[in-house]
């Protein structure tokens, strides 16, 4: 025998007996960037011995299937934002309903935000939330959350709307793969030579640069995914092997 749909009004009792299903999640605006939610999901949960949950309301209609194969060495991954879209992150040190503050001196209570626009690439636009308040009204890990956040942005503008967040399966275990990954990065600098190491799970990018003297240009051996190029960087005096200052692109 089949069995019948639930009614709309079961629906509804179920809701408010899990503390309220998740709302729709507030468009807003921020440096220009519009955001119109197209999924609103959310993990809760233990990061070694710490509470944590992050929801992530992003633009992208099929944000959850993103995760399945997201490569967890990324920054991209780690940031729970693969994929080109606008995101709005919100992240607290807790998995209960309640206020959590930005910039707070309670470490169980404290709220990161973070609004940014990720190209195929790179981050073209972000800000981060410098004070304000993200609120709970509902929060049932493996379920659903619901709550508003108040913010104060890195760019001046206030930020203020509700949110709502579904269980995504493949973000439970892109935060798995992240606790294995453990990626790291090293690095070391004299005035003629400087290297630089990341490495992620069994994978690693190196930069080996060299130069006669001061005045001297610096000339960079670089190993990216196996492969073995040489580049050259003008003079100068920062270390040139790390991430941003040279030639090599030691990042996953």
């Amino acid at each position: 025998m089949s069995k019948s749909p639930r009614s709309p009004l079961l629906l509804t009792l179920a809701c408010a007996l899990l503390a309220g299903c998740p709302k729709p999640s507030t468009p807003v605006t921020v440096g220009g960037h519009r955001l119109d939610p197209a999924s609103n999901v959310f993990w809760s949960g233990t990061q070694g011995s710490a509470d944590s949950t992050k929801v992530i309301l992003s633009d992208l209609p099929n944000l959850c299937e993103l995760y399945e194969k997201a490569d967890a060495c990324t920054e991209a991954a780690q940031a729970a934002t693969p994929g080109e879209g606008t995101y709005l992150a919100l992240t607290v040190s807790g998995k209960q309903a309640g206020e959590y503050e930005v910039a707070g001196k309670d470490s169980s209570r404290r709220a990161d935000v973070v609004f940014l626009v990720r190209s195929a690439t790179a981050v073209t636009y972000k800000e981060t939330a410098l004070s304000g308040v993200v609120t709970f009204t509902a929060l049932t890990p493996g379920e659903g959350v619901a709550g508003r956040y108040t913010l104060k942005m890195s760019g001046g503008g206030t930020l203020e709307g509700d949110f709502g967040g579904d269980p995504c399966g493949n973000l439970d275990r892109l935060v798995q793969r992240l606790a294995q990954s453990q990626p790291s990065c090293s690095s070391d600098y004299t005035p003629t030579a400087c290297t630089a190491k990341c490495s992620c799970t069994t994978r690693s990018n190196t930069a080996d640069c060299v130069r006669l003297d001061s005045s001297s240009d610096w000339e960079c051996t670089c190993v990216r995914s196996g492969e073995r190029t040489k580049c050259a960087v003008p003079k100068s005096e920062a270390n040139v092997c790390t991430q941003g200052n040279g030639c090599c692109d030691t990042s996953f």
